[in-house]
């Protein structure tokens, strides 16, 4: 429903609104504008910002930069030959395997660099962008009960933004989700992580993404103890390191350890020449999370109303000749990339994944 005190402004108004402007987002984006959609991408951040969870990335996550046609030769970009798992007094270099359709290494990228890289790429494409614009809840029809659009706190107040298909890329807060009354899965783990920067040159420059599977307080050298979670260390090429940690909700510690200090026992354990330690901090330890959902939505979600899910093809989404919006493969077209090819972008036509749109554009608007 419509709320009265929204602004209604013609430029809120997309073939397709994209809710979260972070990785899965912005390339969602990316992809529809060069397909010629009208795109209105919403972040409630502004850029460069920062993220707690990420900055390695896996051949497969690789994989999909580079479709998107980014240049990952610079010197920003670290890349690394596997992961070394220590545990159990024992470290194992795992190599990234050799297949034909990934490649055979990984990437290590501040999110608060690799987010605005992909952000400003969507915009390059023809994406409509509007920053600090936090979404609150989605727009149903009265009639059909489908999304057709957002609530959003903008600068200027309250503002309606419309669209026949809405993304839900709103990670952790999920006010898309929460508002069609889908809530967290109980039979899905929870996670908490803690990360923080750190200079440590010895480090910096490792080759192989690090995961420890156990972390130890070595206060006492004498009496090791073991502590709950899991840690990593990603060296970033720069003379820094990201190091965290993080644990699941199936650890009986799960909601009753301090995280910040739980780190700094673990660093403080480390060997000296690392540099894991205060003095060689790099701002504030940051934390992220995912919460529990209450069970009011999911007696909400039983009531059989058309949803569209996040990472799921729309429900009871049929144009008006039948065919299921978002089904049909269309290549984008050459030279329909409105504002060009975006500068510091490989032209790599060839071998991108083809995202999964209307063949007609007509289709967006059945229904509308």
């Amino acid at each position: 429903m419509t709320q009265p005190n929204a602004v209604r402004n013609p430029d809120n108004n997309a073939d397709v609104i994209v809710v979260g402007a972070g990785p899965a987002g912005s390339t969602a984006a990316t992809y529809l504008a060069r397909s010629g959609v009208d795109v209105l991408l919403l972040e409630k951040s502004t850029f460069p910002r920062d993220k707690v969870c990420g900055d390695g990335l896996t051949p497969r996550g690789v994989k999909q930069v580079l479709a998107l046609g980014i240049d990952v030769s610079g010197p920003d970009w670290l890349k690394n030959k596997g992961l070394r798992v220590i545990g159990g007094g024992r470290s194992l270099e795992l190599p990234w395997p050799v297949l034909q359709d990934f490649p055979d290494f990984g990437l290590v990228r501040p999110r608060r660099d690799f987010d605005d890289i992909l952000a400003t790429l969507a915009v390059k494409a023809g994406a409509r962008m509007r920053v600090a614009t936090s979404v609150t809840a989605p727009v149903r029809d009265d009639r059909t009960g489908r999304i057709t659009g957002v609530i959003a706190k903008t600068q200027e107040g309250q503002a309606e933004f419309t669209a026949p298909l809405v993304l839900a890329c709103d990670g952790v807060s999920a006010r898309v989700a929460l508002g069609m009354g889908i809530n967290k899965r109980d039979d899905r783990p929870l996670g908490v992580a803690v990360r923080r920067y750190y200079r440590s040159p010895s480090r910096a420059d490792d080759d192989y993404l690090e995961s420890h599977l156990e972390l130890w307080d070595r206060t006492d050298p004498s009496k090791p103890k073991l502590l709950p979670g899991y840690g990593w260390i990603f060296g970033l090429g720069d003379g820094t390191v990201n190091v965290g940690l993080g644990m699941l909700n199936s650890s009986k510690a799960f909601g009753k350890t301090d995280y910040r200090a739980l780190l700094r026992t673990w660093l403080d354990g480390t060997p000296q020449e690392w540099g894991l330690r205060e003095e060689n901090a790099i701002g504030p330890i940051g934390g992220a999370g995912l919460r529990r959902r209450s069970a009011a939505g999911r007696r909400r979600r039983r009531r059989g109303q058309p949803v569209q899910r996040r990472g799921h093809r729309v429900r009871d989404g049929v144009g008006r000749d039948g065919r299921r919006v978002g089904t049909a493969s269309a290549r984008p077209p050459r030279g329909r990339q409105p504002g060009g090819r975006p500068g510091g972008v490989l032209d790599r036509d060839e071998g991108a994944p083809r995202l999964v749109l209307p063949a007609r554009r007509d289709l967006l608007h059945a229904d509308r």
